[in-house]
C-alpha cells in the first residue's frame, strides 16, 4: 500500500464574517483527499476584526499538524490539528492521543 500525502489548501475558506463565531468554523477539513483550511480577515468593524491564520507546522508520510489561530469579537484561540494515514490509504483527521505514536516518530 501507498500512502499518499494530501494536498494542503492553506486558504480554502475564510472565517465566517460575524462578530462570534467558534473554533469548529474554521478547523481543517478532509474534503476529496485534500485538506482544506482556514486563513484570511472577514470581517472588519471598530472593535478590531474576525480572522483566522492557517499554517502547516509538521507535513511528512505519518502526519500532518495544522496550527490554527483565530479571534472575533467574544474570542480567540490557537488548536493545533492532527492528521494521520489510514489502513486504506487515505488520511484523518485525529487528536493528539490517537496521533501519539506519529508524534513520537518525529520526535514532538
Amino acid at each position: 500500500m501507498t500512502i499518499t500525502t494530501p494536498a494542503i489548501n492553506l486558504a480554502a475558506f475564510k472565517a465566517p464574517a460575524s462578530t462570534y463565531f467558534r473554533a469548529s468554523d474554521v478547523s481543517p477539513e478532509i474534503v476529496d483527499g485534500e485538506i482544506r483550511c482556514s486563513n484570511g480577515t472577514s470581517y472588519s468593524a471598530g472593535w478590531g476584526r474576525s480572522y483566522s491564520e492557517s499554517r502547516a507546522t509538521h507535513q511528512s508520510a505519518t502526519l500532518i499538524i495544522i496550527s490554527v489561530k483565530w479571534s472575533n469579537k467574544h474570542a480567540w484561540g490557537e488548536q493545533d490539528y492532527y492528521f494521520i494515514p489510514t489502513r486504506v490509504g487515505g488520511w484523518k483527521r485525529t487528536t493528539k492521543t490517537g496521533a501519539k505514536a506519529q508524534l513520537a516518530a518525529a520526535g514532538r
